[in-house]
C-alpha cells in the first residue's frame, strides 16, 4: 500500500468517525480494529495515527489517547490544516493545554488568518480563561460569531471577575485532566444574562461523573468561600459520560 493510498483510506475513517454518534461502541471497536490493520502497514502515517486517536478519544480511553499524542507529536511533519485542527482539538479535549498553545500560537499571531482554527482557539479561550482571546476573535469580522462569548465575559469584566474565572478554569480542569476525554461549551442567551455551560466528558458512570462534579464544585464554592467572593450564576459546570457526546459535524 503507497503512503498516498494510506492517506486517503485514513482520511475517509477520519471522516466517518466525525461523523458517527459517540454512543456507537460496537463501531468504534470496529473501526479501531480497522485502524490497526491499516496502521501495521503505515505505522508512522500521522493521518492514520490521528485517526487512532479520535478514535480513542471517543471511546473515552484516555490513557492510550494521551501516549498517542506523543507519540505523534514526536514523529511531527506536514499535515493538511483540516487534520491539524483536529489534532488541536484532540489536545484540548485531553486538557492538553499547553501542546495545544504551541500550535495555536503562530495561529493566533494574525487573528484575521486564523481561519478554521477560530473554534479551537475560542475553545481554549474558555478553558484557559483567556479573554483576550475571545475579544480578537468578537472584533474579527471573520469570526464575529464569537460576540455572544463576548458578552459574557463582558459581565466577569465588568465586575472585576476575570482572575476568578480563571481561576475556576484552572480548579476545573487541574481536577479533571487524568479522565477527562472530551470538553465542549454552550452559550446560552434566553435567560435574561448570557450564561456560559462548560460539559467535561469522561468514561464513567453516572455516580463517577456525579462524584467528579461534586469534588469540582467544593473546590470552586472553597475558592470563593475563602475569598469571600459573591460566585456569580450565570456559569454552571457539567460532567457527563463520554457516550452523550454529540457528533463533531
Amino acid at each position: 500500500m503507497t503512503e498516498t493510498t494510506a492517506a486517503y483510506n485514513f482520511i475517509g475513517i477520519l471522516d466517518r468517525l466525525q461523523r458517527m454518534d459517540w454512543h456507537r461502541k460496537t463501531d468504534l471497536m470496529s473501526i479501531e480494529d480497522t485502524l490497526y490493520a491499516e496502521l501495521n502497514a503505515a505505522p508512522d502515517n500521522l493521518i492514520g495515527l490521528i485517526a487512532m486517536l479520535r478514535c480513542r478519544i471517543m471511546q473515552g480511553n484516555v490513557i492510550k489517547a494521551r501516549a498517542l499524542v506523543h507519540k505523534i507529536w514526536s514523529i511531527g511533519g506536514e499535515i493538511p490544516p483540516v487534520i491539524e485542527y483536529t489534532y488541536l482539538n484532540s489536545l484540548l479535549d485531553l486538557g492538553m493545554l499547553d501542546m495545544a498553545m504551541a500550535l495555536l500560537r503562530p495561529r493566533l499571531a494574525n487573528i484575521a488568518s486564523v481561519g478554521l482554527f477560530a473554534p479551537a482557539a475560542a475553545k481554549f479561550a474558555v478553558m484557559t480563561g483567556n479573554f483576550n482571546i475571545i475579544e480578537r476573535l468578537a472584533a474579527n469580522p471573520e469570526t464575529s460569531y464569537f460576540d455572544g462569548l463576548s458578552d459574557f465575559i463582558g459581565v466577569y469584566k465588568q465586575l472585576q471577575y476575570t482572575e476568578h474565572f480563571k481561576n475556576m478554569q484552572k480548579i476545573i480542569f487541574e481536577t479533571a485532566k487524568n479522565k477527562m476525554a472530551s470538553f465542549e461549551y454552550n452559550v446560552y442567551f434566553d435567560r435574561g444574562i448570557t450564561d456560559l455551560e462548560a460539559v467535561v466528558y469522561i468514561a464513567g458512570s453516572t455516580a463517577e461523573c456525579q462524584e467528579l462534579w461534586q469534588e469540582i464544585e467544593k473546590k470552586i464554592n472553597g475558592y470563593f468561600v475563602s475569598g469571600n467572593i459573591r460566585r456569580l450564576n450565570n456559569y454552571c459546570l457539567r460532567i457527563r459520560n463520554i457516550s452523550e457526546h454529540p457528533p463533531v459535524f
